[in-house]
């Protein structure tokens, strides 16, 4: 594997982390005022859904081709961003080398301790009960 890479979905991230999500189809949507071809209509959903090995060659070239363009694209309009908005220091020193590290988690996922879960639920639960009764005291 080469490195390092860039990942635009990063870079839209550290530029403007609060403003909109940052996949692949609402980036070319924001920057770049074009509508993808989704996923799900290369795959379909439910139980008509495939595995995108199975997609027709025709589909899968399209929307892989695409994929790739609109990638390429993001990154020209992003990348040159980072310097400007004093954000090139987080993309390179901390974000950028972390990609392999998301990247690896979203392959082999992750475990989840579904029992602290519960708890900090229902932690979260009790103390939002008292912050309402404090609030309604309060007013």
């Amino acid at each position: 594997m080469l490195f390092p890479y860039d990942d635009t979905a990063v870079m839209s991230y550290d530029l403007d982390s609060l403003e909109h999500g940052h996949g692949l189809d609402e980036l070319a949507d924001i920057f770049l005022n074009y509508q993808t071809i989704k996923f799900e209509d290369v795959c379909g959903t439910g139980k008509n859904k495939i595995t995108f090995d199975e997609v027709p060659l025709d589909k899968a070239l399209d929307y892989a081709a695409e994929d790739a363009d609109i990638t390429l694209r993001l990154y020209n309009k992003l990348k040159p961003r980072l310097l400007p908005e004093k954000k090139l220091a987080l993309y390179k020193d901390y974000d950028r080398p972390l990609i392999s590290v998301l990247q690896n988690m979203e392959e082999q996922g992750i475990l989840v301790d579904s029992q602290s879960l519960m708890a900090l639920d229902l932690d979260f639960e009790n103390e939002m009960k008292r912050l309402e009764t404090e609030i309604f005291e309060l007013a």
